[in-house]
């Protein structure tokens, strides 16, 4: 994979965060949550795969591939955390 986006939760839309100031009477903008996403991609695994799918194509063994990801990603995160 090429990128891992990872975002918050804020407590008002991120779209308007120049408009409040960060005081202390809870009316800043304010991360409340962290998130951490996954997002597992087929298309960047275009360089492994040698099924000759490319792009959106998807056949079983691409399938394969996918399940394998989400395996090793898995047993990584059950072992650190």
């Amino acid at each position: 994979p090429t990128k891992i986006d990872i975002g918050a939760v804020f407590n008002r839309c991120p779209k308007d965060k120049n408009a409040f100031s960060g005081g202390d009477a809870g009316g800043g903008f304010k991360t409340e949550q962290r998130e951490l996403v996954f997002d597992v991609d087929l298309t960047d695994y275009d360089g492994t795969r040698r099924c000759g799918c490319k792009g959106a194509e998807i056949c079983l063994k691409c399938w394969t591939m996918m399940t394998m990801a989400i395996k090793v990603m898995d047993e990584g995160l059950r072992r650190d955390f």
